[in-house]
């Protein structure tokens, strides 16, 4: 809908000869009046609903920015395990084939299990509530 102003009518007076607004020029004026509060109630709705559609872009992109930390963590934590557990692997892979060729009476070239990388601990926490779905 275009903001369109209504008009006066060629050849009607705006005044009478006292100086006072005539009443066709009073209805003009409350008509143009009336649109242009119209117009600013549309723009303050307008101007409202943009601010909301602001705060839930501002809401999504903090979400996604809590999942997208949540996310590095969890591949922190799931390296650290995948090294601990590979490291454990590996040695025992080691004492198999020692004892299976049964010509070496210690294992030390499996490396010692002091030096293997700790267990990395609990999981990072997710930024919403394990019981929820998280959504897409």
């Amino acid at each position: 809908m275009a903001f369109e102003l209504p008009t006066l009518a060629a050849g009607v007076a705006i005044v009478d000869k006292k100086g006072n607004p005539t009443p066709q020029f009073m209805l003009f004026w409350q008509r143009v009046s009336r649109q242009i509060q119209d117009q600013e109630e549309a723009q303050d709705t307008l101007t409202q609903q943009l601010q909301q559609q602001q705060t839930l872009i501002l809401q999504l992109l903090l979400t996604v920015t809590q999942n997208v930390v949540y996310l590095n963590n969890l591949s922190e934590y799931l390296i650290e395990l995948s090294n601990a557990s590979n490291a454990r692997l590996v040695f025992t892979q080691c004492a198999v084939a020692t004892v299976a060729g049964a010509t070496m009476t210690d294992i030390s070239g499996c490396g010692d299990p002091l030096d293997f990388p700790t267990w990395p601990g609990e999981p990072p926490t997710p930024p919403w509530d394990p019981g929820e779905d998280p959504g897409p």
